[in-house]
This record gives C-alpha cells, sequence and structure tokens, in this order.
C-alpha cells in the first residue's frame, strides 16, 4: 500500500495549480498563467515573511522572545485549521477523482492518506514561511543549543499534522452529515463557516494585547500570554519546550500524538469513504409540477448565477469568508476600549479614520466574481451560445456579487459607526468607502477571471482555491485598500478627508475603466 500512497500522492502534487500542464502544454496562456501564480505568491509569502519578523522582533526588543515560538506555533495551527477547515470534505472526497479511482487496483486507505498528504505539502509551506523567519530571530536572541535547533527543526515539518487532521475531520464529518441533505451545499458552508466563527472569536491570539506594560510587568504580561495559548492549545506549550530547552519528552509527546491521531482519522474515514463519495454524487429530489414562467433576462440570469454560486460549499465558504470577517470586526470594537488603544499609541481618533478602509480590506479579500466564468466549468459554451449580450451575462454576475455582500456591508458599517462613535463626515466614509471597494472587486474580479479563465477543472478547489484569477483579485485588492490605511496611519489620521476623497476618486476611475475593458471582451473567443 505504500507504494499506491506514494504514486497518488506524487500524482496529486503535479495536479496542484495545474503545473503538470504548464510543464507539458504548449500554451503561451497556460504558461502565463502560471507566471502570474508564482509571482503573486511570492508577493503573498514576502508580505507574510516581512510581517512575521516584524513582530517577532518586536516582541524579543520588549523582553517577550521566550513566547516566539509559542506565539508563532498557535498562530500557524490555527491558520492551517482554518484554510484546511474550508477544502477538507472537498479534498477528500473529491468525486469526480473518485470515479477515476474506483475501476483503479487501489485501496480506500491509500487514496485517503494521499489526498491527506497533498494537503499536508501545501499546508507545510505554509508553516514553514510564517515559522522560519521567527525562529531564526527567536535562536539568534536566545543562543539556543544544537539539540533544541535541530528538534525545532525537524518539528516544524511535523506542524501542520495536528491541526490539518483536526480539520480534515471536523471537514469530513460535515460532509458526511449533509451528504443525504437535499440542500447540502448550503448546509455544509453554513455550518462551516459557524466553526469557523466559533474559532475566532476564541482565538486566543485575535483578543491577546500588549497593551502599555512596563518592564516590570512584562514577565508577568509573558506568562499570561502563555498560560492563555496553552489552556486553548496546549501543544503550543509543548513546542515550546522544544523550542526553548529542547526537550525531547515534549517531542515525543507531540509529534508522536499527531501521528497517532492522524492514523485513527484516516482509519475511520477510510471505512467510510466509499459510502460518503457515493452519497456525494446522488442528489435528492422532489416531485411536483414542473411550472415555467416568463421571467425578465437578467432576472433569469441572476437566478442561475444564484443557483451555481450555491451548489458548490467551498466556493460559498471561500468567497464568503472575507465578508464574514467584515461583520466581526467593528462588532469585536464593541468589546474594546478604543480610547485606550489610542492612548497606547498617542493617535486620538485614528480608529475611526481607518474602520473605512479595515473594513474595504475584508470586503476585498476575495470577490465572488473571480471565480464566476470559471465555474462555468464545461457548460460555458450554453453562456455563450444565449440570445443575450455579452454585457447583460457579466453584469448578472457583478449583480450577484452586490446582492449577496449588501447585508454583510450594512451590518458592518452599522456596527461600524456605532463601534467607533465618528463625526457625520467619518459616517459618511465608513458607509461609502466599502462600498465603492465591493463594486470596484466585483468588477476587477471579472476583469481577472476573463484574463485567466480555466473551465477543465475536475475539483472545484483547483478555480476557487489554486485559480490565477483568484489571486490577481486578492492581491489588487489587498494594494488597494492597504495602501491608503497605511497612508492615513502614517500621517496619524491628519488629512484623512481628503485621503478619503482620493481614495474614491481614484476608485470610480479604476472601476469605470475596468468595466468598460471588461465589456469589450467577446465572450466568444474565451474557451
Amino acid at each position: 500500500m505504500l507504494r499506491q500512497i506514494r504514486l497518488l500522492t506524487v500524482l496529486g502534487l503535479r495536479g496542484l495549480f495545474g503545473l503538470n500542464e504548464a510543464r507539458y502544454t504548449n500554451d503561451k496562456k497556460r504558461k502565463r498563467s502560471l507566471t502570474v501564480m508564482v509571482v503573486a505568491y511570492a508577493f503573498i509569502f514576502l508580505m507574510l515573511i516581512m510581517y512575521v519578523a516584524g513582530l517577532s522582533s518586536g516582541l524579543a526588543k520588549i523582553g517577550l522572545s521566550e513566547i516566539i515560538p509559542q506565539y508563532l506555533y498557535a498562530a500557524s495551527a490555527i491558520v492551517v485549521l482554518l484554510f484546511s477547515m474550508f477544502s477538507a470534505g472537498n479534498a477528500i472526497f473529491g468525486i469526480k477523482n473518485y470515479e477515476t479511482l474506483i475501476t483503479l487496483p487501489v485501496k480506500p486507505a491509500a487514496v485517503v492518506t494521499a489526498r491527506f498528504l497533498t494537503m499536508y505539502v501545501m499546508d507545510l509551506i505554509m508553516s514553514i514561511v510564517v515559522m522560519l523567519p521567527g525562529l531564526a530571530i527567536y535562536f539568534t536572541q536566545a543562543h539556543s543549543g544544537f539539540g533544541a535547533i535541530l528538534l525545532t527543526v525537524i518539528g516544524v515539518l511535523f506542524l501542520p499534522l495536528l491541526p490539518l487532521t483536526i480539520a480534515t475531520a471536523i471537514g469530513a464529518g460535515i460532509t458526511y452529515l449533509t451528504s443525504k441533505l437535499r440542500h447540502k451545499s448550503i448546509i455544509s458552508a453554513a455550518i462551516t463557516i459557524l466553526v469557523v466563527i466559533a474559532v475566532l472569536i476564541l482565538n486566543p491570539i485575535i483578543s491577546t494585547s500588549l497593551g502599555t506594560a512596563s518592564e516590570a510587568e512584562l514577565t508577568a504580561l509573558a506568562a499570561n500570554i502563555s498560560g492563555t495559548l496553552g489552556r486553548v492549545f496546549p501543544p503550543s506549550i509543548w513546542f515550546n519546550q522544544i523550542a526553548v530547552r529542547g526537550s525531547f519528552g515534549h517531542f515525543v509527546l507531540l509529534f508522536g500524538g499527531s501521528s497517532a491521531l492522524f492514523a485513527l482519522v484516516v482509519y475511520l474515514l477510510q471505512r467510510r469513504f466509499g459510502r460518503i463519495c457515493a452519497a456525494l454524487n446522488t442528489s435528492v429530489k422532489r416531485g411536483g409540477k414542473v411550472r415555467i414562467e416568463a421571467v425578465a433576462p437578467m432576472r433569469a440570469l441572476v437566478g442561475r448565477e444564484l443557483k451555481r454560486y450555491f451548489a458548490s460549499s467551498i466556493y460559498v465558504m471561500n468567497t464568503l469568508s472575507g465578508y464574514i470577517l467584515m461583520m466581526l470586526a467593528p462588532i469585536a470594537l464593541l468589546f474594546v476600549d478604543i480610547s485606550e488603544v489610542e492612548n497606547a499609541i498617542e493617535m486620538t481618533g485614528i480608529v475611526s479614520k481607518l474602520m473605512p478602509f479595515v473594513l474595504s480590506m475584508f470586503a476585498s479579500m476575495m470577490p465572488i466574481t473571480c471565480c464566476s466564468v470559471s465555474m462555468e466549468g464545461k457548460s460555458w459554451w450554453i453562456a455563450k451560445s444565449l440570445p443575450i449580450t455579452d454585457k447583460m451575462i457579466l453584469d448578472s454576475k457583478i449583480l450577484l456579487n452586490l446582492l449577496i455582500v449588501a447585508p454583510c456591508w450594512l451590518i458592518a458599517s452599522v456596527f461600524g459607526i456605532i463601534a467607533v462613535k465618528p463625526d457625520f463626515l467619518q459616517a459618511v466614509w465608513i458607509l461609502l468607502i466599502p462600498a465603492l471597494y465591493i463594486v470596484c472587486s466585483a468588477v476587477i474580479g471579472i476583469g481577472a477571471n476573463l484574463a485567466f479563465p480555466k473551465f477543465d477543472w475536475d475539483n472545484e478547489a483547483r478555480v476557487v482555491k489554486q485559480g490565477a484569477a483568484a489571486l490577481v483579485a486578492m492581491l489588487s485588492g489587498m494594494v488597494l485598500s492597504i495602501t491608503p490605511l497605511i497612508v492615513v496611519f502614517a500621517l496619524g489620521g491628519k488629512h484623512s478627508n481628503l485621503v478619503m476623497g482620493l481614495t474614491a476618486a481614484v476608485l470610480v476611475l479604476i472601476t469605470s475603466a475596468v468595466y468598460l475593458i471588461n465589456n469589450k471582451r467577446s465572450l466568444i473567443k474565451i474557451n
């Protein structure tokens, strides 16, 4: 079975991001798409490395260097947990690959293990990017022995094992429980989103603050942070013992326990593997009369987009996550003393001036439109053959994005105004700026997907999580939202109304220009 696991894992890794296809194809568009993805990922990793290095240096300078390994381990584990939870069910029980595999002489345990290991490699890359810069700074400051460094580096290689196993168990459980329900995609997405919200609310990393502690309080503060992380996520304490003291016993406990849990989950999943895959390939139908009703073309197109959107749980979960965070951020501020935070950084009123861009950053994370063309898949020819204009098809995708996001924007804006208590003009900006970003990101998402379409996917994750269009749209939103945020913060809140006005004007110009360019594209030529 080991040979089966190895072969299936290699095939899975080669299929990631279309690498195998790009390696052998002569299609220049495919190679251009791969180049864009490589550049985009390099940019994201560079930003992440800079952030982690800055955070670790800051903790070291204020005397909290001993919590760096534990803090980074908990942060990495939670990131892996959240990202894997979105795709675990689909990645493990992908029905299209299953139809091919059942004809081959392979065991279910080999299939489950190989798919798990494919996800593991992806999460390992993310974990290494997060952990190594911070650990390098820590070991430079701590002057640890060779044994501690060796055990820690080996430990990083096993880091994703525990959170990925937990995420896979949760994702597989949700998939199994909802597999026989009529609206299984919607229910699965809803349950997963609720679990993610619960993790974020209970996450001590988000809630922990250094505040205005003096040097005399730093030791107690470090112990408090370590204790909080340890109570919520005990393995973080074990990893800290490995990095700080080179404890071999904790190394065996952490990674021996993770491996045992992984083996147990694989054993349980392979026993129900065929049943769940078969259930996912069936649908529940209710009898009744078929009613044919004539409706306006745009209404019919939006209804068509709505059905396709909620037919994919992974599509819903990944695109709604940013909008959910947009709502949670201002709600969380209701439980924070904003004046204390502003006094600590000596910038009175800065939170209300940054609020529009904070909401916009979440709103621009991943627009629904960045995958809406590719999600047509092999039925794309139907959309191109409809007796309507190309503009109507694209407008229906943008309109769906706006309809889905509108309630999230309204809730986030209202709670944002309640939380920061701005003056009238700042309240207008809190309402207007995120709205402009939502429209702009939806239009940019369509443009990115038209430039980098992908119709020959066999798993929705290849479009939603590995597509070049999604990366381009995400990076565009990050650059457009973070840039004015940094400017306002650097100016200490001064001239914020001028920055807001210029940002609004730039967004209107970009949205108009990209919208006009999109409408000039001929959908017949996009294959």
